[in-house]
């Protein structure tokens, strides 16, 4: 598979994601999230403030990052330490061997304040795939840290984009489909090659004859779901073969 560039963000945010290899899961055990977790803390200490993670989501095969780094290198290098030091952390802990990540971590530039936001909640809110509403009653994100504490300087760089705290915990309630309430202006538009790339991550390599296949309501949540993270309807209509208009009514678009 031809492996495109990384692109920089101007802002330093991006959005990262992870998977299992095989689709298989990551963690087979909350002492797996806790060293997952223990892991990141280190790469971000070994940094030197370089990188920062604010922003979290462990699910079961996949996960979640919104990322501040000062250099595209700097992330890179954080993240190969990440993946290659939790497989290694895996494998051992659980008697498995071979490849754990699912081929490079995948990484989206931020370049706005609105798509940030938008990052934000749909990381945090990954939860409802597991039938969990509340962000807060999940707690494998960094949701319930946001509302707690203690806050590091760069989560209370993200609460200042939303406004405030009660402006972001208001974002997280909100009965909206992720990205659906945005301006159009402001959704991140993508090439064919970026939008077939991110529905190979976000839905699998199969995500073109998967998903017509799928019942209604996860066929419906996986259209809604890379439609909120830049892909158009006319890129959904050419790369799932799904009518325009039915993935505009799944997108409630006029």
């Amino acid at each position: 598979m031809t492996r495109h560039p990384r692109k920089a963000s101007d802002s330093g945010w991006y959005h990262v994601t992870m998977r299992g290899a095989g689709r298989r899961s990551l963690f087979e055990s909350d002492d797996d999230r806790d060293g997952f977790l223990q892991d990141m803390g280190s790469v971000m200490h070994r940094s030197e403030g370089s990188v920062q993670i604010p922003v979290w989501c462990l699910m079961d095969n996949h996960i979640h990052l919104v990322v501040k780094a000062n250099t595209l290198p700097a992330l890179q290098k954080c993240m190969h330490r990440l993946c290659s030091g939790y497989a290694i952390r895996f494998n051992k802990e659980n008697g498995h061997v071979g490849p754990v990540f699912q081929e490079r971590f995948a990484s989206f530039p931020i370049q706005s304040d609105a798509y940030l936001i938008e990052a934000v909640r749909y990381v945090h809110l990954n939860c409802r795939d597991k039938g969990i509403d509340d962000p807060a009653d999940y707690p494998w994100s960094s949701y319930p840290r946001f509302m707690s504490g203690p806050r590091t300087p760069t989560i209370k760089e993200v609460i200042e984009v939303f406004g405030s705290i009660d402006e972001l915990k208001r974002a997280h309630s909100a009965k909206v489909d992720l990205g659906l309430d945005a301006s159009p202006v402001h959704r991140r538009r993508l090439n064919d090659d970026e939008a077939r790339r991110i529905a190979r991550i976000e839905c699998g390599s199969d995500f073109a004859e998967r998903i017509p296949l799928m019942e209604s309501e996860g066929r419906n949540r996986s259209i809604a779901r890379l439609y909120a993270i830049g892909l158009s309807t006319r890129q959904l209509e050419r790369l799932t073969g799904i009518g325009r208009g039915t993935i505009r009514r799944i997108c409630h678009l006029k």
